[in-house]
Parts: structure tokens; C-alpha cells; sequence
């Protein structure tokens, strides 16, 4: 302290103002105005000649604190987030490019007070900054614009931990959803990407590449693991919303009690359990891109209302909402069920499946097209090899032939788990032992398939299935000439016989059902009935 009263004396007595003094030991800084008629070797010498114990004396450009908020600011410009540093009396003492920008605040207009900014920009959500926030949204609005914001709110605390003002990070949302898009977007799916060559299914494949340039609502049609998903995707990537997000929901996966707060969103203090921020719904984050409905008949009646309308206006309403938010979206939908049935019904809105059904597209089961079996084979067993570390997999002759002349009820998907258990037991050649292909268990006391002996039989060449005695195997079909009859009781015992003979000669309920001229269900119900293993 006396060094530095020497100095400023010294100063003062060349008639040298001070305008800043900068203390980082060893040094001190003097950030001065110099006067004319002074020379920086004669003011060096005087210095020398009335303070003792002077160092270095040196002439700087910057001070060290210069240097600092330079560096500071090169940083608050050049990252992507507003930067708002606040002190203990609201005063703004940091303000970066772009949080100038979202708050209309020119670059050499002085930052006012946060309290009166609040007032003409409308930011009280921000309150209170003595408590760490994420995720808190804030609509600024000046000169009619509006734009909204995602803020974090970060307490600054001094050396004893006493807060003295807040840091708050303003992200515009916009920046947010090509954020999202960019971590957990989906993956590059294009129509090349989607494998088979059978007419129906090229047909399927032909109808998306035309409609995916355009904004027309889609909605995929066929059987659960025939690939919807994978045209959906497809078709958002070869469309002019290529660049915004992919939002896919399944509508059957989410609960009833929240699927409106999914969907729509909700502002701060909506209801007992909201988030402090409020929270943006699919359609918002989806919005300048594509909107994937998935079981899109699982959806309740009160949502489809909310959906068609929101659909309609573009415009939606968050819960707990005063204003309407604008929304840009492309829906893609996809069903296994028979909405025309349902509609019927009453459980599925005429005017959303209207909406919804401008372009149908038709994906056939994998058991319409079974000469796309090998080319799906292959393309899974190429992946799983590179996967798992086996160059030569590869699947045999025999394998292949299996895989054809099951019928795939879980299409495509449970094809690739077929192959997928096949590639972990194969060492290189995957053998038909391997394909551990289940069938749907219609018999009471079902028992797995042995992983380690595939082809297990009895000693009398039986299988043990086979050996299990069942109601009427002996019966002889012996009708009654004359009337009357009891013809309940004796359709209940043809129905016994024949579907027991099946039962021993055919391998699975859905080729039982065929072989009898029935449906699979009806045959699944009606040996449970009659009690037959």
C-alpha cells in the first residue's frame, strides 16, 4: 500500500492522471492518460529518483484485467447460448452478441437494469436467480417479435459463499431442437436401405419415394415388424424437412394420464408435479419437421379430437396455457388395426382418418413375399457378422430352406431374432439346428425348445408330444342316420377328432387352421375348450 501511495504521489505530481490501478503480485499496474511534453525515459528516471526499492519499470499495451474481459468476451461471442452475467442489485454487468440480439439490445447500447428489462421484455419466469434452474422457458417479446427461449440460471457466490449475482444461460429454442436432432435424431435411413425385390413390396417402396417430396400426410398400413418405422424414416429423409427432427412416438406406449401432456406440453405450475420450466410436447419439438404416430389407433377419443384440431389450425395449446403456439409439422402415421372397422365402431374419428389416410401405403407380411427371405437372410447375417466378430458366417442350404418355409408371423423382426440367436450358437456355418424358430404356443403345459438337442425324439421314434394321449384320438366317425339327434354333441366330438388327428401330423396352430379350413384363433380356442394338448 505505501509503494502504491508513493507512486500515485508521484503521478499527481507530473500532472498525470490515473485511471485504473491493477494489483497482481508481484507487479502493480497504472492505467493512465499521458500528457503531452512528457517522455516515457525522462518520467522513468524522475520515478527512479523519488521512490526507492522500484523494479521494472515497463510500458504495457493492455492491462492484465483488459486482457481478461477481452478473453471473455471472444468467449460470450462465439459460443451459441446468450450469456447474462447479473449482480446482487439486478445491474447486468455482462452481456454477450447473441443475448443482445434475443433481447433487442443494440451492441453499444448500455445494458439496463434486469429489473426494467424484465418489464419491457416480459422475463419474470427468470425470478428468482438465488436458486440454480434448467430448462426454465421464457417468451421475449419487444417491437411485436417474439421469441422463445430456454434458460439455465446459475447462482455466483463469493469466497465466503455468499451469493452475489447470477449467471443465466438464454438458448433459443429453435437452437434446441437441432440440438435434439442432432444427438438422438433418428439414423440415416434411406429408401436403398429397405431390402426387397417382390412386386408388392416395390410397389409399396415406389408410392413412398413419390410422396416423400411432398407435405401430404402418410399413413403405413400392414402387419406389426413389416417395417413402418423404416419407411417413415425414409421417407422424412428424402423430403424437404430432411433438415429438422424426427419425433416418432408410439401411441400404445404411453399412458392415457399423460399422453395430452406428451403430445401438447405444459407451461410452469400447470399441475401439482409439472416441471418448475414447463415442458415442450411433440408437436412443438417436432415442429419444421416430421411427427411419426405410431399405433395411431391406440390413440383415446378426446386425443384424436385435440390432434385433428391441432392438425387443422397448426396451432396448439399447452396445458395450463394462455397462448397458442405455432407449429409447423408433417404427420406420418402407421396402424396394424382396421380403423374402417373401428370407425364403425366409434372408436376411431372419421374426419382424423381422413386427415390422416391422404396417402395409404400398403406394406404386404413377409409371408406374401417369401423371395425377399434370402435377400433380408443375408443382409442380417452380413451385419451380425461384422457385429460379433465372425467374418465367415454364413447360412447352409438347409438353413435356408427352413427359414423359407416358415410362414414369419412376426415378419421381418422376427426373422432378424431368428437370425440373431442363430449368429451368437453358429461358430461360421449357421445350421438349421440353429434356428430356434417358435411357433405360438397353443398347448397347455408348453415346454421350450432344447438349445442343446434340437431334433430330440422318443426311444420309439415319437416325439414326446405325440405320445400324450388326447380326448376321442380312437373315435370313429360313425353319424347318425335318423332324426333326432344331438347335433351340439356331435360337432363338439367331430371337432375333437380332427383337430386332435392335426394336432399330431402338423407342427403349428396356424397350419392346423389352414389344413381344417378355419381361422388360427379358432383353432387356439377351440383346443383349449376341448381341453387338447
Amino acid at each position: 500500500m505505501g509503494m502504491i501511495y508513493d507512486i500515485l504521489r508521484a503521478l499527481g505530481e507530473h500532472s498525470i492522471n490515473v485511471l485504473n490501478v491493477e494489483v497482481n503480485p508481484p507487479d502493480i499496474f497504472f492505467k493512465v492518460e499521458w500528457p503531452l511534453g512528457i517522455t516515457w525515459p525522462h518520467f522513468v528516471g524522475c520515478l527512479r529518483s523519488e521512490i526507492n526499492d522500484l523494479g521494472q519499470i515497463t510500458e504495457v499495451d493492455i492491462m492484465e484485467y483488459e486482457k481478461k474481459q477481452k478473453a471473455l468476451n471472444i468467449i460470450g461471442d462465439n459460443i451459441s447460448e446468450g450469456i447474462l452475467v447479473i449482480d446482487q442489485g439486478h445491474n447486468i454487468t455482462y452481456l454477450s452478441k447473441k443475448a443482445r440480439r434475443l433481447l433487442g439490445l443494440a451492441q453499444s447500447q448500455q445494458p439496463p437494469n434486469l429489473i426494467s428489462l424484465m418489464q419491457s421484455r416480459k422475463l419474470e419466469p427468470l425470478l428468482p436467480l438465488d436458486e440454480d434452474r434448467d430448462n426454465v422457458e421464457v417468451t421475449i417479446t419487444w417491437q411485436g417479435k417474439s421469441t422463445r427461449v430456454v434458460t439455465s440460471i446459475r447462482t455466483i457466490t463469493n469466497q465466503e459463499g455468499i451469493p452475489a449475482g447470477a449467471l443465466v444461460i438464454l438458448r433459443e429454442l429453435e437452437d434446441v431442437r437441432q440440438l435434439i436432432q442432432s444427438v438422438s435424431g433418428p439414423a440415416l435411413v434411406d429408401f436403398h436401405h429397405i431390402i426387397g425385390k417382390s412386386q408388392a413390396f416395390g410397389n409399396a417402396v415406389n408410392l413412398a419415394k413419390a410422396v416423400a417430396p411432398t407435405n401430404m400426410s402418410v399413413m403405413l398400413r400392414g402387419e406389426s415388424g413389416t417395417g413402418k418405422e423404416l419407411f417413415a424414416r425414409a421417407i422424412h429423409k428424402n423430403s424437404a424437412r430432411k433438415a429438422g427432427p424426427f419425433i416418432a412416438v408410439n401411441c400404445a406406449a404411453i399412458p392415457d394420464s399423460l399422453l395430452e401432456s406428451e403430445f401438447f406440453g405444459y407451461d410452469r405450475g400447470a399441475f401439482t408435479g409439472a416441471s418448475a420450466g414447463g415442458k415442450q410436447g411433440l408437436l412443438e419439438l417436432a415442429t419444421h419437421g416430421t411427427l411419426f404416430l405410431d399405433e395411431v389407433g391406440d390413440l383415446s377419443p378426446p386425443l384424436q379430437a385435440k390432434i385433428l384440431r391441432a392438425i387443422q389450425e397448426q396451432r396448439i395449446r399447452r396445458i395450463g396455457g394462455r397462448h397458442e403456439v405455432k407449429i409447423d409439422i408433417r404427420i406420418i402415421s402407421a396402424t396394424n388395426k382396421d380403423l374402417e372397422s373401428m370407425i364403425a365402431e366409434g372408436t376411431f374419428r372419421e374426419d382424423l382418418f381422413y386427415r390422416l389416410n391422404v396417402i395409404p401405403i400398403w406394406i404386404p407380411p413377409l409371408r406374401h413375399r417369401k423371395e425377399d427371405i434370402p435377400l433380408l437372410a443375408d443382409h442380417f447375417v452380413r451385419s451380425l457378422a461384422r457385429e460379433l466378430g465372425k467374418p465367415g458366417l454364413c447360412l447352409t442350404k438347409g438353413a435356408m430352406e427352413k427359414l423359407a418355409f416358415h410362414d414369419w408371423p412376426g415378419n421381418v423382426r422376427e426373422l432378424q431374432n431368428v437370425i440373431q440367436r442363430a449368429a451368437v450358437l453358429a461358430y461360421d456355418r449357421i445350421e438349421p439346428a440353429h434356428l430356434l424358430i417358435e411357433e405360438p404356443a397353443s398347448k397347455a403345459g408348453f415346454v421350450p425348445p432344447d438349445f442343446m438337442n434340437q431334433a430330440a425324439v422318443s426311444p420309439h421314434g415319437a416325439s414326446p408330444m405325440q405320445e400324450a394321449q388326447a380326448p376321442g384320438e380312437n373315435f370313429p366317425i360313425q353319424l347318425p342316420a335318423e332324426i333326432p339327434v344331438d347335433l351340439p354333441g356331435l360337432v363338439e366330438e367331430i371337432e375333437t377328432y380332427y383337430l386332435t388327428q392335426a394336432a399330431r401330423k402338423l407342427p403349428s396352430s396356424r397350419k392346423i387352421a389352414k389344413a381344417l379350413g378355419v381361422s388360427h384363433t379358432t383353432v387356439i380356442n377351440r383346443m383349449k375348450q376341448l381341453g387338447i394338448p
